[in-house]
């Protein structure tokens, strides 16, 4: 595909686009994004796919921290079951 860059838009290292789609004015992408679909004039995104920048910062920041919220959401699960009365139901 073939994509149209408007005025000033600045690409980070790695970034990339797919299929025919336009980047407006002053668009900015981070590093290692990934566009797939029009963006309008000043959007700046991250990630891949590319979402707004600030969305990104957030799920970036909650990433490492994914295995912890996993074990606390197992253990309440377990917990709310037993508290439910459904934990002997699961056995059964």
């Amino acid at each position: 595909g073939s994509t149209t860059l408007g005025r000033n838009v600045v690409m980070g290292g790695q970034s990339a686009t797919t299929g025919h789609i336009t980047l407006g004015d002053q668009v900015m992408v981070a590093a290692r994004g990934g566009v797939h679909s029009n963006l309008e004039k000043g959007a700046v995104v991250g990630g891949t796919p590319a979402i707004p920048v600030r969305q990104w910062a957030k799920c970036c920041a909650v990433f490492g921290k994914l295995p912890e919220l996993q074990s606390v959401v197992r253990k309440n699960t377990k917990a709310l079951a037993e508290l439910t009365g459904q934990a002997d139901n699961d056995k059964a």
